[in-house]
């Protein structure tokens, strides 16, 4: 598994994964959504907060981040590649680009079919459920990670 940044020239291999995944997310229903989402993509590769992981070659996932307030803000990966570790490796990769810290995400409120492996993974690297609220037109649950520096010596 190869994690990097992403650049501009990888936005069409973007524009491919969220077409097989837009049904997971609120506003990527329409076309318009998938254009608005386009230029999202451009502007976090422009800024180099877009993550991607590779696998064999080929784009696996993707994650989009915010270094201050630390958020998660589009996590994606192709369906055959599930539970290959890409998810939570690109998690990771981002925690350790934005530090120590509160970090949040929204997802599917509990109960949506669609948002149970996401709530599942969240909760095992430690975030806890905070508001449920709205985006996109549909009801999402903002979830937390609070994380304190270390040490020099590693201790937090």
């Amino acid at each position: 598994m190869d994690v990097r940044w992403s650049g501009l020239e990888e936005i069409e291999a973007w524009m491919m994964l969220t077409e097989e995944v837009r049904a997971y997310f609120p506003g990527l229903e329409t076309e318009e959504g998938m254009r608005a989402h386009r230029q999202t993509l451009l502007r976090y590769m422009k800024a180099g907060r877009a993550l991607s992981c590779w696998m064999n070659g080929a784009l696996a996932g993707v994650l989009l981040y915010t270094l201050s307030p630390g958020s998660l803000d589009f996590l994606a990966v192709r369906s055959r590649c599930r539970r290959c570790h890409a998810a939570e490796t690109l998690i990771r990769a981002a925690l350790e680009e934005i530090g120590p810290g509160e970090v949040t995400v929204m997802t599917h409120r509990a109960g949506v079919p669609e948002g149970q492996a996401a709530r599942t993974l969240y909760r095992k690297m430690g975030f806890e459920e905070g508001p449920v609220t709205e985006a996109f037109g549909a009801p999402v649950q903002v979830l937390y990670l609070r994380r304190v520096a270390k040490e020099k010596d590693g201790r937090e």
